[in-house]
């Protein structure tokens, strides 16, 4: 007997499979620094938030430590929160600035941990080298979820909707199939 159905045909398309642009962070210090130690010395290695990326020494984050130990020295307030702020400018990894604000001391050279969890998907520093203030020395992904860019024909477009699901194949996975 004749029903109504709906008939679909699928759409074939050759894709890229990306990192989602969301979960991309760059690592660039925020003064002139020296590494002195690479821990994550190649590309496509996983790190987890917190594990130590290199070992930094940067004349410019001692001068700023030392500027806060003399203004918690000095009588007045002000010039604490001000040295403070300068510390805080610099973005220094949250247990410098607690051993900071505990032993008053600066810290000469220290490790600098990851922000996130991820893939290390650009290397540009090299142990021994100067970065300059704002450099990118490494490029993180969080490649738990990615975008597949799919090349879809123009007489299909119509028949694609957003929110639908989509079968995904790889090479490098024969045989398996994402949805």
């Amino acid at each position: 007997p004749a029903i109504m159905r709906q008939l679909s045909q699928p759409i074939r398309a050759p894709g890229v499979a990306k990192p989602d642009e969301r979960t991309l962070l760059t690592i660039a210090l925020r003064a002139d620094s020296f590494i002195e130690k690479l821990y994550v010395n190649e590309t496509g290695r996983h790190v987890k938030k917190g594990e130590p990326l290199f070992r930094v020494y940067s004349p410019d984050m001692v001068k700023v430590q030392v500027d806060y130990r003399i203004s918690t020295n000095a009588t007045g307030d002000r010039d604490e929160r001000g040295a403070l702020r300068r510390l805080q400018n610099l973005q220094l990894p949250q247990a410098v600035m607690d051993e900071i604000g505990r032993t008053r001391e600066p810290i000469i050279s220290f490790d600098w941990p990851s922000p996130v969890t991820g893939v290390v998907m650009q290397k540009k520093a090299i142990e021994g080298m100067m970065m300059k203030a704002g450099d990118e020395m490494l490029r993180l992904a969080d490649l738990s979820s990615i975008w597949v860019i799919a090349d879809i024909a123009e007489q299909d477009i119509g028949q694609i909707r957003i929110g639908s699901t989509a079968r995904v194949s790889f090479r490098a996975f024969p045989g398996e199939t994402f949805e």
